[in-house]
């Protein structure tokens, strides 16, 4: 019995260790068809960046049929929010449409990702956690930026709770009714 319970429990322990080691953004690839492949929840101006910038924001089709019956986001739910610059007037303002809202140019600032799935948020203390999401930015060209500080948008992303630490989706169902 002792035999056979130490290779298992070493082995328990070297996967919890990889598991650990894991966390964190590296864990998220950027799906190449967002555009196409996902459903568009809204567009969001961001006014409080040194230029102005226009988030779109697209989550997958599963996760979006749930979201339209009201149910949990399930594991794999992936949002993706890709920031494009908008566009400015000759004295450096933001140009806006009819409606009031910034006027995105093709320029591709970043692209923020956030990945549900199962166990993920294991890997943070309790104070630490945003449910079992994770979080990674990508550069206009699809690399992963390096220095962003992901603890911020865990923090962040508590406040969300009642919304599955979701910022955009549930609020905006009627976006993805269309």
């Amino acid at each position: 019995m002792r035999r056979f319970f130490v290779p298992i429990f070493s082995a328990a322990l070297l996967a919890m260790a990889a598991s650990a080691a894991t966390a964190g953004p590296e864990r998220i690839q950027l799906p190449v068809f967002y555009g196409t492949d996902f459903v568009f929840v809204d567009a969001v101006d961001k006014p409080d960046r040194d230029r102005p910038v226009i988030r779109f924001i697209y989550i997958n089709r599963e996760a979006a049929e749930k979201a339209r019956k009201g149910e949990p986001l399930p594991t794999g739910t992936k949002i993706i929010m890709a920031e494009q610059f908008g566009g400015t007037d000759g004295n450096g303002r933001p140009q806006r449409d009819k409606h009031g809202r910034f006027v995105a140019t093709k320029q591709i600032h970043r692209i923020l990702v956030s990945e549900k799935q199962a166990g993920w948020g294991e890997t943070y203390s309790e104070g630490e956690r945003a449910g079992d999401w994770e979080f990674a930015v990508f550069s206009a060209d699809g690399k992963l930026m390096p220095d962003v500080d992901y603890a911020a948008c865990r923090r962040c992303h508590r406040q969300a709770v009642t919304y599955d630490f979701t910022f955009s989706v549930f609020p905006n169902l009627s976006a993805l009714k269309r």
